[in-house]
């Protein structure tokens, strides 16, 4: 549990130093932007002035936020299968960071060990990039880092506890519905740090390295 709490923390502290570092970019762009259009509209008034001086900082400041885009998702099948799915995602341009939570109880024909029961939470983060679209619709590919806990329990009842590291890389399409609502279905392929197979009592749980995971995200944007 106490590597559970340090592995969310370290999601988001890793979360919103990028989020840091996109908010910079966009207030450094937004300031070239103003100063750009300051220096126009000075030559236009009086052909003899050079370059404007520095733009207003407020106006920065209202540009970066204006950019700044705002989202949530959650994963519906999580819910089917006894656990949850809460996703919060920071859009900037086309590019988008994404921090959440999951869980379930994973059945035995997707871990393939009969006779066991295997309980998955994790956090995550996600860096995704609209390949089509600056207004973070349509297609996306990106790349995640989850933190995953799994409870093993033998058909002797006998238990184990693992805890992995799961890179992936992804690609999917986000759809609007409506105003606001949105669905995304996404396919990633994964790659399990430190997979091994394992003895829980008398059984042997075997660990696949290399996984193929499909879902759909139900969401909703508020720029």
């Amino acid at each position: 549990m106490n590597a559970l709490r340090l592995n969310i923390t370290t999601v988001i502290t890793t979360f919103y130093l990028s989020l840091g570092a996109l908010a910079q970019a966009s207030e450094g762009a937004a300031a070239g932007q103003a100063s750009q259009a300051a220096s126009s509209a000075a030559v236009e008034s009086d052909p003899t002035q050079g370059d404007a001086g520095p733009s207003d900082p407020s106006a920065r400041k209202s540009a970066t936020l204006d950019d700044l885009g705002l989202d949530v998702e959650v994963d519906p099948l999580a819910y089917v299968m006894a656990g949850y799915s809460a996703h919060l995602g920071v859009g900037l341009d086309r590019f988008r960071l994404d921090a959440g939570v999951f869980g379930v109880d994973l059945p035995e024909g997707l871990h393939g060990n009969p006779g066991f029961q295997v309980r998955m939470d994790g956090v995550g983060a996600k860096f995704d990039v609209f390949v089509l679209d600056p207004r973070r619709q349509g297609l996306f590919a990106g790349v995640q880092l989850d933190h995953v806990a799994a409870d093993l329990r033998a058909p002797d009842g006998s238990r184990d506890r693992a805890q992995r590291a799961v890179l992936g890389a992804r690609v999917g399409w986000r759809l609007a519905v409506i105003e606001g609502l949105f669905v995304s279905p996404w396919i990633a392929v994964t790659h399990t740090l430190g997979a091994r197979d394992r003895d829980v009592g008398d059984a042997r749980f075997v660990e696949s390295r290399w996984g193929l995971f499909p879902t759909v995200h139900l969401g909703y944007r508020w720029r």
